[in-house]
């Protein structure tokens, strides 16, 4: 859904350039790619819905009280994806006193993102910029499963001790060559204006909703363009005068330590906590117990604040029979936040 503010762009400026044949080509051809699942939508749920209708409750997960810049987890919701539209639309029904279907639920959910957003004017404007400097900067955020815990051996990043990794092309890498690019040869000559809008579009996503590295995906994906040019203008020696390039090599450096500088630790490090307490409730539920144990302890010592990880660990604890463990994982959850409903 999020490529429709790209197609959105690039209509808008072949019509401003009054080329209204190719206009009208590309709104042909993104009408013939999306009017069958609009159609299908229609159909399902009476409803106009071009692509999906769960833009509502994502805004609210990354708009809603509380919200921090990535996903935020809303109160009174479970961690299970596949029943999230459901548990959605049940929580906007008994929040609202409305028999609302799916999309309109969905709808709701929107508009309580939009109107908690506007009652908080001055956190609303440095929430929208800290999602900014985190979109441009280097750390890769996950959404619901950090990257760095992918087992994957084909992965293509260098492992380094304690689990961490870098990537063999990281995200301020191609920042830096990009920014490059346009110091030697403007917007136009690293990838024309319709790619620049594009990486513009994309790159709205992360800000407006919450930043992952799949939201950032797309934005990666076209940035590997004006990254290109750039490296072919640093290495062309014999192209361009050797104060250009200089002067080009001193910007990516400077965008690349802009990126890498993005204080965004402690949000990772939340994350990756989150993540292994899920895990560790996979093992729980398989009946794992030795590393339902380790993901749990192990998320408790990265986020010790955290009610919800407190209470994973006190139940892999109980699962394990271990009663004096338990409690005092529970009592610890309770001295955290005595007003917690769990």
């Amino acid at each position: 859904p999020n490529f429709l503010l790209v197609a959105a762009v690039w209509a808008l400026g072949e019509t401003v350039r009054r080329r209204w044949p190719r206009a009208g080509l590309f709104l042909v051809g993104l009408a013939v790619a999306i009017l069958p699942v609009t159609a299908h939508n229609w159909f399902a749920s009476g409803h106009l819905v071009p692509v999906s209708s769960n833009g509502g409750i994502t805004a609210y997960h990354g708009n809603g009280p509380g919200a921090v810049g990535v996903y935020t987890h809303p109160y009174g919701f479970s961690f299970d994806l596949s029943g999230q539209r459901e548990e959605a639309t049940r929580h906007a029904r008994a929040r609202s006193g409305l028999q609302l279907d799916a999309v309109e639920a969905d709808s709701w959910w929107g508009r309580q993102a939009l109107k908690t957003r506007m009652e908080q004017p001055l956190n609303s404007v440095g929430l929208f910029a800290w999602r900014a400097a985190l979109t441009l900067g280097n750390r890769e955020l996950g959404l619901d499963y950090p990257p760095a815990l992918d087992p994957n051996p084909w992965r293509a990043t260098v492992r380094l001790p304690g689990g961490n990794e870098i990537l063999l092309v990281p995200w301020a890498l191609l920042l830096g060559l990009a920014a490059a690019a346009v110091t030697l040869d403007g917007f136009r000559g690293s990838g024309g204006g319709a790619l620049w809008w594009a990486i513009v579009a994309c790159a709205a996503t992360p800000v407006l909703f919450y930043v992952s590295s799949r939201y950032r995906l797309p934005t990666a994906a076209l940035l590997t363009i004006p990254a290109g040019a750039g490296l072919a203008g640093l290495i062309g020696a014999d192209l361009l005068p050797a104060w250009r390039r200089w002067g080009a090599l001193v910007v990516g450096m400077l965008v690349i330590t802009l990126s890498l500088a993005v204080p965004s630790g402690d949000l990772f490090r939340l994350q990756t906590a989150e993540s292994l307490s899920n895990r560790a409730h996979a093992y729980l539920l398989a009946g794992m117990l030795g590393p339902a144990e380790e993901d749990a302890r192990q998320a408790v010592e990265l986020s010790p604040k955290s009610v919800r990880l407190w209470m994973n660990l006190g139940a892999v604890m109980l699962a394990g029979q271990r009663v004096a463990e338990a409690e005092t994982a529970y009592r610890t959850a309770h001295e955290i936040d005595p007003t917690s409903a769990e």
